[in-house]
């Protein structure tokens, strides 16, 4: 019996796993980096952390990148476990932040280039003043450096600390970006008028200028509820981040679970959340890029958000097709007003299949 129970708990802990490689855009560049940070992860039946460091006051923080960590602390979804010293000469164990809140986003270290640096964030650690533990990893770029090494960290903040790390991980490989953009004399900035209709996870558009239909399947930009991170999201130049799931809600930290688009933003030394859109308002519409016609991109807008201003947030994704994009990227975002805002996507979710037009 012991067995099973060990056995049932062994498959619990070791269920909780991030992917350990990203695709980062430098937006001021317009280039594409892959970095893979698999060398920095040990599996669950490493018995201590390899990843490590200790401050001028004796405190250790124990890490693991895209998996969980050896050490002492309580709750197994933790990717960062500090050691503080205690009264009486002990130590206690608290969470720096957990396994399944595991970001991989541009660098931020102001000494690096988005092609030498990519900041890790783990979240939601233990109960912190009036918020939770946060620890961001700068991973910077040392080719020789491999596995790599911790060698400073910024504890400025009483619940977030920075660590800052030389590694061959934070060497960043340049990736193809999208193709150029199809233009045609018949876009859609020229329909006058259209109409959808949505099914499980897309919708049939109809081009009534040109008499065509065509039809698009955006499940491969979907995850189930069970996901525990949105896999598509966007962080704008101001940190805002936008995250995002088609046809279902958003897993990020939006209170209303009716929320396709959840977005964060800075709130001083914290972040808050408010919905960009409902997904009960999903609207699967004709293309409103200009520069796409009307088989090759589709317009998706969630409405009916948070409170804002006047009226209530909306968030319009303009889609387009890019076949090798699976599921596909957030390349551009435009703010149309403090309200509203735009997002482009790269995906084969953005090609669409004619179908008879009715």
């Amino acid at each position: 019996m012991k067995f099973v129970v060990a056995a049932l708990l062994f498959i619990a802990v070791s269920a909780v796993n991030v992917k350990c490689t990203q695709d980062i855009h430098d937006p001021a560049k317009h280039r594409w980096y892959q970095f893979d940070l698999s060398s920095l992860h040990h599996d669950e039946s490493t018995y201590v952390d390899t990843l490590w460091y200790r401050t001028s006051e004796n405190t250790i923080y124990f890490v693991n990148f895209c998996g969980q960590t050896a050490s002492a602390c309580d709750d197994p979804d933790t990717s960062v476990c500090i050691r503080k010293p205690s009264p009486g000469g002990d130590f206690k164990y608290v969470s720096g932040g957990s396994t399944s809140t595991q970001e991989i986003t541009i660098g931020e270290d102001p000494s690096q280039s988005p092609a030498t640096s990519v900041t890790v964030t783990y979240s939601k650690g233990e109960k912190c003043g009036a918020g939770y533990f946060k620890t961001k990893s700068y991973i910077n770029c040392q080719v020789s450096a491999t596995v790599g090494f911790f060698y400073d960290a910024d504890e400025s903040k009483d619940c977030e600390t920075t660590l800052y790390m030389w590694s061959a991980a934070g060497c960043g490989k340049e990736i193809p970006g999208p193709s150029s953009s199809y233009s045609s004399s018949s876009s859609s900035s020229s329909v006058q008028s259209s109409s959808s209709s949505s099914d499980q996870c897309g919708g049939t558009v109809l081009d009534e200028k040109n008499k065509r239909a065509y039809h698009f399947d955006l499940s491969g930009l979907h995850h189930d509820d069970q996901t525990p991170i949105d896999t598509l999201w966007y962080r704008t130049d101001k940190n805002v981040i936008y995250y995002v799931n088609f046809c279902g809600q958003s897993a990020a930290g939006c209170s209303s679970g009716d929320t396709s688009v959840c977005i964060r933003q800075p709130n001083g030394s914290a972040y808050k959340f408010v919905s960009g859109g409902s997904t009960s308002s999903q609207n699967i519409s004709l293309a409103e890029d200009p520069s796409q016609s009307p088989d090759k991109s589709v317009t998706v807008t969630y409405s009916h958000g948070d409170k804002c201003g006047n009226g209530y947030y909306t968030t319009k994704f303009y889609v387009n097709c890019q076949p090798g994009a699976i599921p596909g990227y957030i390349y551009r975002f435009e703010e149309t007003n403090e309200c509203e805002a735009v997002l482009y996507i790269w995906s084969a979710a953005g090609c669409g299949k004619e179908v008879p037009y009715h």
